[in-house]
Protein backbone atom coordinates (compact mmCIF):
# COMPACT_ATOMS: atom_id res chain seq x y z
CA UNK A 1 0.00 0.00 0.00
CA UNK A 2 1.60 3.41 -0.67
CA UNK A 3 2.05 5.63 1.50
CA UNK A 4 0.06 8.80 2.12
CA UNK A 5 2.00 11.99 2.16
CA UNK A 6 1.83 14.61 5.38
CA UNK A 7 2.02 18.43 4.30
CA UNK A 8 5.52 18.26 5.12
CA UNK A 9 7.07 15.72 2.53
CA UNK A 10 4.42 17.71 0.22
CA UNK A 11 6.16 20.98 0.59
CA UNK A 12 9.43 18.95 0.38
CA UNK A 13 8.98 17.52 -2.35
CA UNK A 14 7.85 21.13 -3.99
CA UNK A 15 11.10 22.83 -2.70
CA UNK A 16 12.68 20.11 -4.42
CA UNK A 17 11.73 20.25 -7.89
CA UNK A 18 11.03 24.32 -7.94
CA UNK A 19 14.63 25.47 -6.95
CA UNK A 20 15.12 28.69 -8.20
CA UNK A 21 18.34 29.72 -9.99
CA UNK A 22 20.25 32.10 -7.93
CA UNK A 23 21.97 33.50 -10.62
CA UNK A 24 18.97 34.86 -12.23
CA UNK A 25 16.61 35.89 -9.20
CA UNK A 26 17.09 38.58 -6.17
CA UNK A 27 15.57 38.46 -2.96
CA UNK A 28 11.73 39.22 -3.34
CA UNK A 29 11.37 42.95 -2.44
CA UNK A 30 9.09 43.11 0.72
CA UNK A 31 5.71 44.88 -0.13
CA UNK A 32 6.47 45.38 -3.51
CA UNK A 33 10.00 47.88 -2.90
CA UNK A 34 11.93 47.40 -5.58
CA UNK A 35 15.21 45.72 -5.72
CA UNK A 36 17.80 48.40 -5.40
CA UNK A 37 20.82 47.18 -7.79
CA UNK A 38 19.15 44.58 -9.97
CA UNK A 39 16.83 46.27 -12.10
CA UNK A 40 14.50 43.42 -12.30
CA UNK A 41 11.00 44.73 -12.52
CA UNK A 42 8.14 43.54 -10.39
CA UNK A 43 5.25 41.65 -11.83
CA UNK A 44 1.66 41.06 -10.63
CA UNK A 45 -0.41 38.05 -10.60
CA UNK A 46 -4.37 38.69 -10.45
CA UNK A 47 -5.43 35.51 -7.96
CA UNK A 48 -8.76 33.88 -8.18
CA UNK A 49 -9.37 31.11 -5.36
CA UNK A 50 -12.53 29.31 -5.87
CA UNK A 51 -10.95 26.68 -9.31
CA UNK A 52 -7.51 27.80 -8.10
CA UNK A 53 -7.15 26.30 -4.75
CA UNK A 54 -10.20 25.29 -4.10
CA UNK A 55 -11.05 22.40 -6.52
CA UNK A 56 -13.95 19.30 -6.91
CA UNK A 57 -9.88 17.31 -6.65
CA UNK A 58 -9.64 18.53 -3.04
CA UNK A 59 -13.40 17.71 -2.03
CA UNK A 60 -13.02 14.40 -3.20
CA UNK A 61 -9.80 14.04 -1.01
CA UNK A 62 -10.87 16.18 1.84
CA UNK A 63 -15.20 15.49 1.57
CA UNK A 64 -15.18 19.51 1.84
CA UNK A 65 -14.49 22.65 0.35
CA UNK A 66 -12.93 26.20 2.18
CA UNK A 67 -14.63 29.51 2.01
CA UNK A 68 -14.55 32.65 3.76
CA UNK A 69 -14.79 34.00 7.09
CA UNK A 70 -13.86 37.52 7.17
CA UNK A 71 -14.38 37.64 11.19
CA UNK A 72 -11.12 39.21 12.83
CA UNK A 73 -12.91 39.05 16.15
CA UNK A 74 -11.99 35.51 16.34
CA UNK A 75 -8.62 35.08 14.54
CA UNK A 76 -10.08 32.10 12.04
CA UNK A 77 -10.38 33.89 8.39
CA UNK A 78 -11.31 30.93 6.49
CA UNK A 79 -13.57 27.81 7.59
CA UNK A 80 -12.46 24.33 6.34
CA UNK A 81 -9.23 25.78 5.94
CA UNK A 82 -7.80 22.58 5.67
CA UNK A 83 -10.06 21.54 2.76
CA UNK A 84 -8.02 23.67 0.12
CA UNK A 85 -5.05 22.16 -2.13
CA UNK A 86 -1.97 23.20 -0.17
CA UNK A 87 0.51 21.75 -2.82
CA UNK A 88 -1.60 24.28 -5.47
CA UNK A 89 -0.85 27.25 -2.78
CA UNK A 90 2.79 25.82 -2.82
CA UNK A 91 2.91 26.47 -6.80
CA UNK A 92 1.51 29.92 -6.55
CA UNK A 93 3.85 30.62 -3.90
CA UNK A 94 6.85 29.30 -6.06
CA UNK A 95 5.79 31.23 -8.99
CA UNK A 96 6.09 34.60 -7.41
CA UNK A 97 9.53 34.11 -5.91
CA UNK A 98 10.91 32.60 -9.72
CA UNK A 99 9.10 35.28 -11.36
CA UNK A 100 9.65 38.87 -8.35
CA UNK A 101 5.71 38.40 -8.74
CA UNK A 102 3.52 40.31 -6.45
CA UNK A 103 -0.29 39.12 -5.61
CA UNK A 104 -3.26 41.25 -6.11
CA UNK A 105 -6.30 38.96 -5.22
CA UNK A 106 -9.40 39.59 -8.12
CA UNK A 107 -11.38 36.23 -6.21
CA UNK A 108 -14.79 36.74 -5.02
CA UNK A 109 -12.91 36.13 -1.85
CA UNK A 110 -12.29 40.05 -1.63
CA UNK A 111 -15.80 41.48 -1.64
CA UNK A 112 -16.62 42.74 1.93
CA UNK A 113 -13.01 42.67 3.06
CA UNK A 114 -9.72 44.80 3.83
CA UNK A 115 -6.63 43.78 2.98
CA UNK A 116 -5.64 43.26 6.99
CA UNK A 117 -7.82 40.33 6.98
CA UNK A 118 -7.28 39.10 3.42
CA UNK A 119 -3.63 38.53 4.04
CA UNK A 120 -4.14 36.34 7.04
CA UNK A 121 -6.95 34.79 5.13
CA UNK A 122 -4.71 33.81 2.13
CA UNK A 123 -2.02 32.98 4.72
CA UNK A 124 -4.45 30.12 5.98
CA UNK A 125 -4.95 28.67 2.76
CA UNK A 126 -0.75 28.71 2.10
CA UNK A 127 -0.34 31.89 0.54
CA UNK A 128 3.01 33.67 1.67
CA UNK A 129 1.15 36.63 3.34
CA UNK A 130 3.79 39.48 2.24
CA UNK A 131 3.37 38.65 -1.09
CA UNK A 132 -0.11 39.96 -0.93
CA UNK A 133 -0.32 43.75 -1.99
CA UNK A 134 -3.63 44.38 -3.23
CA UNK A 135 -7.12 43.45 -4.05
CA UNK A 136 -9.48 44.53 -7.07
CA UNK A 137 -12.56 46.92 -6.73
CA UNK A 138 -15.82 45.58 -6.69
CA UNK A 139 -17.44 49.19 -8.33
CA UNK A 140 -19.11 47.83 -11.89
CA UNK A 141 -18.32 45.47 -14.61
CA UNK A 142 -16.99 42.00 -14.83
CA UNK A 143 -13.68 40.48 -13.25
CA UNK A 144 -12.02 41.35 -16.64
CA UNK A 145 -13.00 45.33 -15.93
CA UNK A 146 -11.96 45.38 -12.52
CA UNK A 147 -8.63 43.89 -13.89
CA UNK A 148 -8.08 46.96 -16.36
CA UNK A 149 -9.09 49.31 -14.15
CA UNK A 150 -6.09 48.02 -11.30
CA UNK A 151 -3.78 47.44 -13.91
CA UNK A 152 -3.97 50.73 -15.64
CA UNK A 153 -3.99 52.68 -12.01
CA UNK A 154 -0.62 50.83 -11.47
CA UNK A 155 0.68 51.96 -13.65
CA UNK A 156 0.98 56.03 -12.98
CA UNK A 157 1.38 57.56 -10.20
CA UNK A 158 -2.22 59.30 -9.97
CA UNK A 159 -3.25 55.42 -10.29
CA UNK A 160 -1.69 54.17 -7.48
CA UNK A 161 -2.78 57.05 -5.36
CA UNK A 162 -6.14 56.31 -6.00
CA UNK A 163 -5.62 52.35 -5.34
CA UNK A 164 -4.18 53.71 -1.83
CA UNK A 165 -6.73 56.14 -0.88
CA UNK A 166 -9.16 53.42 -1.68
CA UNK A 167 -7.63 50.68 -0.02
CA UNK A 168 -6.81 48.80 -2.93
CA UNK A 169 -2.99 48.79 -2.76
CA UNK A 170 -1.33 48.75 0.26
CA UNK A 171 0.17 52.32 1.38
CA UNK A 172 3.94 51.17 2.32
CA UNK A 173 4.41 49.33 -1.48
CA UNK A 174 6.60 51.72 -2.93
CA UNK A 175 6.22 51.52 -7.12
CA UNK A 176 7.55 53.92 -9.75
CA UNK A 177 6.57 53.51 -13.52
CA UNK A 178 9.60 51.92 -14.34
CA UNK A 179 9.32 49.25 -11.83
CA UNK A 180 5.70 47.94 -12.98
CA UNK A 181 6.71 44.21 -14.99
CA UNK A 182 3.34 42.38 -16.84
CA UNK A 183 1.13 40.64 -15.45
CA UNK A 184 -1.25 37.06 -15.40
CA UNK A 185 -4.30 36.24 -14.69
CA UNK A 186 -5.24 32.72 -12.98
CA UNK A 187 -8.66 31.75 -12.67
CA UNK A 188 -11.15 29.40 -13.81
CA UNK A 189 -13.24 31.26 -15.39
CA UNK A 190 -13.31 34.47 -18.30
CA UNK A 191 -15.76 37.17 -19.57
CA UNK A 192 -15.53 39.17 -22.82
CA UNK A 193 -13.00 41.65 -21.32
CA UNK A 194 -10.76 38.85 -20.57
CA UNK A 195 -10.86 36.69 -23.47
CA UNK A 196 -10.49 40.30 -25.88
CA UNK A 197 -7.74 42.69 -23.71
CA UNK A 198 -5.93 40.01 -21.64
CA UNK A 199 -5.80 36.82 -23.49
CA UNK A 200 -1.98 36.58 -23.43
CA UNK A 201 -1.77 37.05 -19.88
CA UNK A 202 -4.71 34.36 -18.83
CA UNK A 203 -4.17 31.69 -17.23
CA UNK A 204 -7.58 29.47 -17.34
CA UNK A 205 -7.86 26.63 -14.31
CA UNK A 206 -11.09 24.20 -14.17
CA UNK A 207 -13.05 23.98 -11.05
CA UNK A 208 -12.37 20.07 -11.51
CA UNK A 209 -8.72 20.31 -10.89
CA UNK A 210 -7.91 23.75 -9.61
CA UNK A 211 -3.98 24.76 -10.40
CA UNK A 212 -1.48 22.02 -12.07
CA UNK A 213 1.90 22.32 -12.14
CA UNK A 214 1.25 22.55 -16.15
CA UNK A 215 -0.18 25.68 -15.54
CA UNK A 216 1.86 26.86 -13.44
CA UNK A 217 4.92 27.19 -16.29
CA UNK A 218 2.25 28.52 -17.95
CA UNK A 219 1.75 31.33 -15.80
CA UNK A 220 5.62 31.64 -15.29
CA UNK A 221 6.44 31.88 -18.78
CA UNK A 222 3.65 34.85 -18.97
CA UNK A 223 5.30 36.73 -15.86
CA UNK A 224 9.41 35.91 -16.73
CA UNK A 225 8.46 36.05 -20.68
CA UNK A 226 10.78 33.10 -20.95
CA UNK A 227 9.63 30.34 -22.98
CA UNK A 228 12.06 27.76 -20.77
CA UNK A 229 11.04 29.44 -17.95
CA UNK A 230 10.89 25.62 -16.13
CA UNK A 231 14.49 25.25 -16.58
CA UNK A 232 16.14 28.65 -16.49
CA UNK A 233 13.90 29.66 -13.63
CA UNK A 234 13.16 26.84 -11.69
CA UNK A 235 16.18 24.54 -11.68
CA UNK A 236 14.04 22.26 -13.78
CA UNK A 237 15.33 19.26 -15.56
CA UNK A 238 13.84 15.69 -16.82
CA UNK A 239 12.34 13.46 -14.52
CA UNK A 240 14.33 10.36 -13.26
CA UNK A 241 11.83 7.94 -15.43
CA UNK A 242 13.27 9.56 -18.77
CA UNK A 243 16.79 10.23 -17.66
CA UNK A 244 16.80 6.11 -16.60
CA UNK A 245 14.20 4.90 -18.77
CA UNK A 246 16.39 2.55 -20.50
CA UNK A 247 17.14 1.00 -16.94
CA UNK A 248 13.56 0.13 -16.73
CA UNK A 249 13.58 -2.42 -19.08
Amino acid sequence: MLKALSETDIKSKIDSLFIPNPALLGALPPNGTPPPESGEKINFLFLDVDGVLNSHKIQILKRNLAFPNPDSTNKEYVHNKDCTDIMAAGLINKLCEATNSLIILSSSWRIGTGLDIIRPMLSELGIKPELVIGKTDTLVGERGDQITRFWACLKTDIGRDYLIKNELLMADVHLDDASIGTYAIIDDDSDEVVDRDHKSHFIKTTFMDGLTCALTIEAGKVLSQDPDFYLNRLGGSPSAGHTWEKGFH
